[in-house]
């Protein structure tokens, strides 16, 4: 809460930047940039995040590689996110604190249709959205109680509805997706952000 964070939807365009970090920063308004890569080896990651600073010229904050089981995968996120806080100096509240000493696992296939089906709804042809409806549907025959993956048909169905070739439902589908994932889990951010797309455009 005491951190103003750019939505991963916002940040898709720069995913293979062709500008430099200070001009995306500008473009987003912010002052810190969070760059990393995955790379994957059965079900092993390696991920490699770094922190840089923009207000003065690009500078180093903070920069860590993490080698993980994808069941535990999760879990590097509250680490991550306990670094930066400690590195960028806010308060975490204790509802916050509690949240990030949450340890969970996920299945493998699941996460690895979740995965898969976060990399096509983002594409610009409706075919390769499609496909990713497709595999974020086979996440959730696979684990029926994973909010991620609803909040992923949720935005799934926001990108297709538009498209050029928009099926008429898929806005309602996209609320239905996004709902269920709140009900799930009332704190997950990218089901509250795709019900806000909703609520914006059908």
């Amino acid at each position: 809460s005491d951190l103003r964070v750019i939505s991963r939807t916002s940040t898709l365009q720069f995913e293979n930047p062709r500008s430099n970090l200070a001009k995306i920063a500008k473009q987003l308004n912010v002052n810190k940039v969070i760059e990393g890569s995955i790379y994957s080896a059965g079900d092993s990651l390696r991920i490699q995040l770094q922190l840089i600073g923009i207000e003065s010229g690009e500078h180093h904050l903070w920069a860590e590689a993490y080698n993980e089981d994808m069941r535990t995968v999760l879990n590097i996120l509250n680490d991550v996110t306990r670094e930066i806080a400690r590195e960028v100096q806010v308060s975490l509240t204790p509802e916050e604190e509690k949240r990030i000493d949450e340890r969970v696992s996920v299945n493998r296939e699941t996460y690895k249709a979740y995965l898969r089906g976060l990399h096509y709804i983002n594409k610009p042809d409706p075919e390769q959205v499609r496909k990713g409806l497709n595999y974020l549907h086979e996440a959730v025959e696979k684990n029926p109680a994973d909010p991620m993956a609803y909040a992923g048909l949720a935005q799934g169905y926001i990108n297709l509805g538009h498209g050029p070739t928009p099926s008429i439902d898929s806005f309602q589908k996209a609320q239905a997706a996004a709902l269920t994932a709140i009900k799930l889990d009332y704190t997950n951010s990218e089901a509250f952000s795709a019900l806000a797309s909703y609520t914006l455009y059908a």
